[in-house]
């Protein structure tokens, strides 16, 4: 139980995912990047799946190109060869550990999954038909409630990138076995962003989650505010100046310094004011 989407951007596919795992009547959250549900592999290709935790960790451990390698290259993935052959390679990798059923002579896998690469992408669904992304896909429980949303958000002024994350948050909100934190990636770049609601962190080398502010978030810096950085107000004051008058610009640069931080903490919200 599960949420993932995709949306189309101008060069590139953004997937979001919640990090809710369920058994039963007990649920956990996926903390670690090596069980995210979204991934990538060496070849660039990016992988979202909804359903059995154990095919998703079969196939994000896989050697297997699942995607052939003349498609990768040309940066375009053939539906053809999507329906022909990597759909037959992921159904062979998941068979290997007797993860595919069997039910009135069709061969079925337990997950549902999204794969894309540069500017394609596509559903398989757990018959291993195939659909071509037109501008926003949802897999998992939490689907009707993300599609429902991005319709409402499809016309605004918001990002693909603010899309995908508010469609899961929506999930999140009202789905009982979705929620945060949120992995977004997308399919230029090799890195994992982490929203929990609040906070945006990213993984550093250690494989530590740390915190930081996206680039679309911050505020822009005016030539004033810049200068201001570049140069500490204590150190422009004259060598007339008394411990007294010192300590006061200290003060307020330090105060300035709060406050601009928790403005920038504030644009990170996740609701509107």
């Amino acid at each position: 139980m599960s949420v993932v989407v995709a949306i189309r951007d101008e060069d590139k596919i953004w997937l979001a995912a919640d990090s809710q795992v369920t058994s039963g009547w007990t649920k956990g959250l996926l903390l670690s990047q090596h069980s995210f549900k979204i991934w990538k592999n060496d070849m660039g290709i990016n992988m979202g799946g909804v359903g059995s935790l154990r095919d998703l960790n079969i196939l994000s451990t896989s050697d297997e190109k699942f995607i052939p390698e003349g498609d990768i290259f040309r940066n375009s993935i053939n539906f053809k060869s999507m329906v022909r052959d990597t759909v037959p390679r992921i159904f062979k990798e998941l068979d290997k550990f007797g993860r595919l059923v069997k039910e009135d002579g069709i061969v079925y896998s337990q997950s549902s999954f999204l794969i894309a690469h540069g500017q394609d992408c596509f559903m398989i669904q757990q018959d291993g038909a195939i659909l071509e992304l037109g501008d926003m896909f949802a897999i998992g429980s939490g689907r009707d409630v993300a599609e429902s949303a991005y319709i409402i958000l499809r016309d605004t002024e918001l990002t693909p990138k603010e899309k995908a994350i508010r469609t899961v948050m929506s999930s999140c909100e009202r789905d009982l076995f979705v929620d945060y934190p949120i992995v977004i990636t997308n399919t230029m770049t090799n890195e994992f962003e982490i929203f929990d609601g609040v906070s945006f962190y990213k993984i550093d080398e250690k494989g530590e989650m740390v915190e930081f502010i996206p680039d679309e978030y911050k505020e822009p810096c005016t030539e004033e505010c810049c200068q201001n950085e570049k140069t500490d107000p204590t150190e422009r004051m004259s060598e007339e100046a008394t411990p007294v008058q010192i300590e006061e610009v200290e003060k307020s640069v330090e105060q300035e310094k709060k406050e601009k931080r928790a403005r920038q903490r504030r644009n990170t919200k996740r609701r509107d004011s």
